[in-house]
């Protein structure tokens, strides 16, 4: 970044030497004011709202390492680095420690230690790998420096390393030959892999070790094939027992078929556990054979079967439930909910379900179309229901009205009259439409009760 500019042309700008890292340190006071809060030159000791930006200059690149702003701008100490008011300390010893490893990288090359070298290098790693790039021009020197040093050091650990990576292979190789069956075979391929391993060059601290490993394989090798022909009647005898067991396994299996998913997992536990059973000789092998393989196709007809009367089934309720929802949306379209469209909606749940499985996936979807199709109605029904309700209360009221101003009517009259007879006729008339009133009151919060109870159902 360019040098920081605050607009200040009492700004104070002191810059210091520092041969640690071949740059400056740069302070820059700016945004003093004095006591009638006019601008002034800022000074570090006084309390005159001044701002302070500390970092370093690199060859008139800067780097930042606080920025506390002036009281006018009103913020908080920020820092450029992660280690705050100590990072000029924390560049000095990072920077020393870049010239200490670079020098320790020099010295291992000069004193390579086949036992230690790889291990050491790994730590100076490490360790220069987490170190700050200040971007300095000392960062810059130390770098080729170490490098440099690397370099040197790097290609005769690296052939060690290559020759060393290349005989792990090949002993792995030369081990993965004892699990051969065909013991001539294998000893003809690791005289193929000793060839290789000598050819290669030294590996180093683990050279030993390899060699002492590939000359085991070829012992092993050996006693491995003295012992199988040894013993191997008693092994032909044992597999064919754990054979006949396997048969019998197989057997018991389809003779408690309940679930295809359970029994073929079994099943194929089985066939798992007969490859590894070994040879019973050729002759009972085959016949051993020929009686386990058609357990297991019997089995795998039958789950076939199985399967494709399910599959049949699963379409057949589709299809019937299916015509339900079609049946359900048609009765919908005619958004008519008399007592037949009503009683056939009621009667479609019915047959729902008497009309059986589909499968879970399409029973689910099936299921959603169909409910989503029955709530239409339903809903319609009881949308339906509100309004003649509603109705109904409204004639009622109506009615009430009436009768309330025939009340007034008759009452204003009683006033006036001065006949007992026609007084006596205004007095049953108010009494009767009082009790009329009274019976509508009651209905119309009957009804009102009814609709509440449908909103609520909603």
């Amino acid at each position: 970044m360019n040098k920081p500019e605050f607009n200040d042309a009492f700004a104070k700008t002191t810059r210091r030497k520092h041969n640690t890292f071949g740059g400056y340190v740069v302070e820059i006071l700016y945004g003093a004011h004095d006591e009638q809060g006019q601008p002034c030159a800022p000074r570090e000791d006084a309390d005159d709202g001044h701002g302070r930006w500390f970092g370093i200059d690199n060859d008139s690149d800067y780097t930042m390492f606080s920025w506390t702003p002036s009281k006018e701008e009103g913020g908080e100490t920020v820092y450029g680095t992660p280690f705050g008011e100590n990072a000029v300390e924390e560049m000095e010893r990072q920077l020393n420690r870049k010239k200490e490893l670079a020098k320790e990288v020099e010295a291992l090359t000069q004193h390579m230690d086949a036992n230690a070298s790889d291990e050491a290098i790994a730590k100076i790693k490490e360790e220069w790998s987490s170190l700050m790039d200040w971007k300095t021009a000392k960062d810059k020197e130390y770098q080729k420096w170490f490098d440099r040093a690397l370099s040197e050091f790097a290609p005769a650990q690296e052939r060690i390393q290559a020759n060393l990576e290349a005989k792990q292979a090949i002993v792995t190789a030369a081990e993965e030959l004892l699990k051969e069956e065909h013991f001539s075979s294998a000893l003809n391929q690791l005289d193929e892999l000793r060839d290789q391993f000598r050819e290669l060059g030294n590996a180093g601290a683990q050279e030993d070790d390899l060699r002492q490993r590939l000359s085991q394989v070829r012992s092993q090798i050996r006693e491995n094939k003295a012992e199988f022909f040894a013993n191997r009647e008693t092994r032909k005898q044992e597999a064919k027992e754990a054979k006949e067991v396997l048969i019998n396994k197989t057997k018991d299996v389809l003779a408690h078929l309940s679930n295809f998913k359970a029994a073929g997992e079994k099943m194929e536990a089985i066939f798992q556990e007969w490859r590894k059973a070994g040879s019973a000789g050729r002759e009972e092998d085959d016949a051993l054979w020929e009686t386990f393989n058609g357990l297991r196709q019997s089995f795998y007809d039958q789950r076939k079967e199985f399967f494709e009367k399910r599959n049949k089934e699963f379409k057949e309720a589709v299809d019937r439930k299916q015509s339900l929802i079609e049946e359900a949306k048609s009765i919908v379209a005619l958004d008519d909910f008399g007592r037949d469209n009503t009683e056939r909606m009621k009667q479609l749940d019915k047959e729902w379900a008497k009309s059986g499985y589909a499968g879970k996936g399409e029973d689910d979807r099936l299921w959603n179309e169909f409910n989503a199709t029955k709530d239409i109605f339903w809903n319609g029904k009881r949308e339906r229901a509100k309004v003649r309700l509603q109705e109904l209360v409204d004639t009622k009221t109506t009615t009430m009205n009436k009768l309330l101003k025939n009340i007034e009517d008759l009452e204003y009259r009683l006033e006036i009259t001065e006949l007992p007879v026609m007084r006596d006729e205004f007095k049953r008339s108010i009494e009767a439409d009082k009790a009329q009133i009274q019976l509508l009151k009651q209905e119309i919060d009957e009804l009102s009760e009814r609709i509440q109870d449908t909103k609520s159902n909603d």
